[in-house]
């Protein structure tokens, strides 16, 4: 007990002047004012240390330059969905590969990327661009952004897991709302715009597509649209006053709205010149309401928008499952859910950046001169996993939120 408490007050000597449980002797320990016992020790004690922590952490990021990658990383930590896959058991969709788990775990901590550093100064393919060390090339390099359609792949990964919370939700929503402008074009315009369009993808055949169309009972339709943003000076290079106070996702999030009004007055213009502002497309999207950002960045972190659905979301699973899940009452499986559709999105969204990474090792030097690394799971390995995971989950009736069979 000596040596233990020792070494806490050794955790909080170099604060100057502390005061709390830590400054009194060992034979005083628990003993507060008048002789009278300390209610709660254990805690107040766990929060004392914890303030002595968090003022050391400050005082090292504020010697970070506010535009590196330390520095944004640790500004990303402090989203729940960020840190979300720190507590995740790696199992079904939730699972890593080796690699996968490497290169989340660097860029959490502000690291280099274990997969990049063999690599640095190496050229791209049909690129003047070299690797660096954290990999950031593949996100910045317009050449290269979505090379294997692994940026698409990124944002389809964030909307896959929030339509799925969605429908596990019973929220109407619709996907991808390919028709909720098309009626707009003119008659005799229509054939040769969509033909323009043809060779665009489904996205464009209607000038604007929402990724969501969110009908939440009892309150009017509002649309939806996915973005992600990776590590670019552009988005994280400035501080958080610089910014207005917001976090980079919500900053692009703000611009969201704008994006899509800009689009309107466009097809105003093209199929409408003689119509006085706003004209019919821009009347439509108004009648929506502003479009909200659901934008994952980097680090994982979500806008403002996002954590909203996700609450939103978490409460409607709640409040129909919370009596059969055995919760002691709604609040703990509000909460529940929260923490959990967390880990889904967090991991999805983290796992999507890893994998731009990992995919990038093709892209280095002369075509196919780099083997790329077999990040692929030892399949029986991971089949024995996932079933220490299911027993496990059998013996506390099913609360690791695993699925399994019985």
């Amino acid at each position: 007990m000596l040596a233990a408490w020792d070494s806490m007050v050794a955790a909080v000597a170099e604060e100057e002047d502390h005061e709390g449980l830590l400054a009194k002797p060992f034979a005083d320990a628990g003993v507060g004012d008048g002789g009278v016992r300390v209610p709660k020790m254990q805690h107040r004690l766990t929060a004392e240390l914890d303030k002595v922590a968090f003022a050391a952490y400050k005082a090292e990021l504020a010697d970070l330059a506010i535009d590196g990658f330390p520095y944004c990383a640790a500004e990303a930590a402090r989203d729940q969905a960020a840190r979300a896959w720190l507590t995740t058991l790696p199992v079904g969709c939730a699972a890593f590969t080796n690699g996968e788990f490497a290169e989340v775990a660097a860029t959490y901590f502000g690291v280099k990327s274990p997969c990049m550093i063999p690599h640095v100064a190496r050229r791209i393919q049909n690129t003047s661009s070299v690797v660096d060390a954290f990999g950031h090339v593949f996100f910045t390099d317009v050449r290269i952004l979505n090379r294997k359609s692994v940026r698409t792949a990124w944002h389809d990964s964030v909307a896959t897991v929030i339509e799925g919370s969605l429908r596990e939700a019973r929220v109407s929503y619709d996907r991808e709302v390919l028709g909720v402008f098309a009626d707009l074009v003119p008659a005799d315009a229509a054939t040769s715009f969509f033909e323009q369009h043809a060779g665009k993808g489904a996205r464009d055949k209607a000038g604007i597509v929402p990724d969501f169309k969110l009908v939440p009972g009892g309150r009017a339709a509002q649309l939806a649209d996915v973005k992600t943003i990776g590590f670019a000076k552009s988005r994280y290079g400035r501080s958080p006053a610089r910014r207005g106070g917001t976090l980079p996702c919500d900053e692009r999030a703000g611009i969201i709205n704008r994006e899509y009004r800009l689009h309107a007055e466009k097809l105003d213009k093209k199929f409408y010149p003689d119509e006085a502002s706003p004209g019919p497309f821009e009347r439509r999207l108004g009648s929506f309401g502003s479009v909200v950002g659901f934008v994952a960045g980097y680090f994982g972190e979500l806008s403002k928008g996002a954590h909203e659905v996700l609450a939103m979301a978490a409460e409607e699973i709640a409040e129909r499952t919370w009596v059969e899940a055995g919760a002691t009452s709604l609040d703990h499986a509000k909460s529940i859910q929260k923490q959990r559709l967390y880990r889904e999105w967090g991991v999805a969204s983290v796992r999507a950046v890893a994998r731009i990474k990992i995919e990038g090792l093709g892209l280095i030097g002369a075509p196919s001169s780099i083997p790329r690394p077999d990040y692929g799971r030892d399949a029986a390995a991971k089949r024995a996993r996932d079933a220490a995971y299911a027993r496990a989950a059998r013996g506390t009736g099913g609360t690791f939120g695993v699925a399994y069979e019985q």
